[in-house]
């Protein structure tokens, strides 16, 4: 069973894939939004050596070897038809593997700090606002 924070919840057909380092469901299963969006996205491999990018959305999961809270990426369809839930190492990994592989996140817009850190305060000369370029 997995659900949203708003309470609406579906039943899933979980797959356990021991050689995947995410885990995704489909995008049909439940209302996703803003509020589940984590903002971020996963850069995943398949197994034709292409990349895709793959949005990230928080929500519950509930079975037999997981529950709880779980960040998964959300795909329209699986290469399985019956599947609507893989369970990759980064959920389960640790009820399998020592120690589970975790996929670099990628951030569409990186948190940019207000004002200089205490390196820039401390050498205000070394850190300028701005540089000039020349060819």
């Amino acid at each position: 069973m997995i659900s949203v924070a708003d309470g609406q919840s579906a039943p899933v057909r979980i797959l356990r894939d021991t050689g995947a380092a995410q885990s995704f469901m489909l995008w049909e299963l439940l209302p996703l939004s803003e509020k589940t969006a984590t903002g971020s996205s996963v850069l995943v491999q398949g197994i034709e050596m292409g990349f895709i990018r793959v949005p990230l959305h928080r929500i519950f999961l509930k079975s037999d070897l997981v529950c709880g809270d779980v960040v998964v990426g959300v795909r329209s369809s699986f290469p399985i038809p019956s599947v609507n839930f893989i369970l990759g190492n980064d959920i389960a990994g640790p009820k399998v593997w020592s120690r589970g592989e975790v996929l670099p996140e990628v951030i569409a817009a990186p948190p940019v700090p207000v004002g200089m850190d205490d390196c820039g305060q401390k050498f205000p000369d070394v850190f300028p606002a701005s540089v000039v370029t020349r060819e």
